[in-house]
């Protein structure tokens, strides 16, 4: 199912999906408005590789692509079970990491070829592209939050080289419990994101926000930031979400690269 431009899907503001599209110029930075002064993958980014988290079993970043394509036939007494997907992209293309999806900013962060995704991203991003990642209210409710820290992150976007369509593209594992209940926790889903950060820092922050309550835990570099994030649903229709720079996951080895 293709996305439709300027649609958000998920997020963190660090967040963790979505769509668009911007052509690259060949001098070594990016060729889109205002992108002067962007490293592009090829002049000092690199591929990105996860490190073990300690039970082999990790999650790899330049892996196979799926389909988001479960049905009503997928579905068991209300379970939703990602390792039931079995449809296969075999496209070409190039992706785009979204800094922001109000200004259509999109910056090459690798390719795919038959389906493999090669994930690349810049070295640096510009000062002006990054953006305090709470207001005033939700930083008071921080334990720990440098003052000066800024971020970007708006997740990732497939462009398919050969029909030129734009795609949400997202890691994730989704379940939905069946039968008892587990600690009044109804299903999860699990997520990965890359975020980068303008200086090193701790973020230690835990809030409520329309209707969800979020915990922040991270030691973040400056530079790219793995993030894991894991939301939980309540029987009472709360969510909670946790992020973290620590694994926090309890499926990593099953996530998979969706489209949609």
């Amino acid at each position: 199912m293709k996305t439709n431009r300027f649609i958000l899907a998920a997020g963190f503001s660090l967040a963790l999906v979505l769509t668009f599209s911007c052509s690259g110029g060949g001098d070594g930075t990016d060729n889109w408005p205002g992108g002067e002064g962007l490293s592009s993958p090829s002049s000092g980014g690199g591929s990105y590789s996860s490190g073990d988290n300690g039970n082999g079993s990790t999650f790899n970043e330049n892996s196979q692509i799926y389909y988001d394509d479960l049905d009503d036939d997928d579905l068991d007494d209300d379970n939703r079970d990602f390792s039931l997907i079995k449809s296969k992209y075999k496209g070409n293309g190039v992706i785009k990491k979204v800094l922001s999806y109000k200004d259509d900013i999109l910056i090459d962060a690798g390719d795919v070829t038959n389906g493999i995704v090669k994930l690349e991203l810049p070295s640096t991003i510009p000062d002006k592209y990054l953006s305090e990642m709470f207001n005033e209210e939700e930083q008071r409710a921080c334990a720990s939050y440098p003052k000066n820290i800024k971020s970007a992150d708006e997740g990732f976007s497939l462009i398919d080289g050969n029909e030129g369509d734009d795609y949400s593209l997202r890691i994730i594992y989704w379940e939905l419990y069946s039968g008892e209940m587990i600690d009044e926790t109804i299903g999860y889903d699990e997520t990965i994101g890359y975020s980068y950060f303008s200086e090193t820092g701790k973020i230690a922050c835990n809030f409520n926000g329309n209707g969800r309550y979020y915990i922040y835990n991270i030691d973040a570099k400056k530079g790219w930031n793995k993030i894991y994030h894991r939301k939980t649903y309540s029987k009472n229709g709360g969510k909670t979400h946790e992020f973290s720079t620590d694994n926090i996951l309890k499926k990593e080895g099953e996530l998979k690269w969706l489209i949609w």
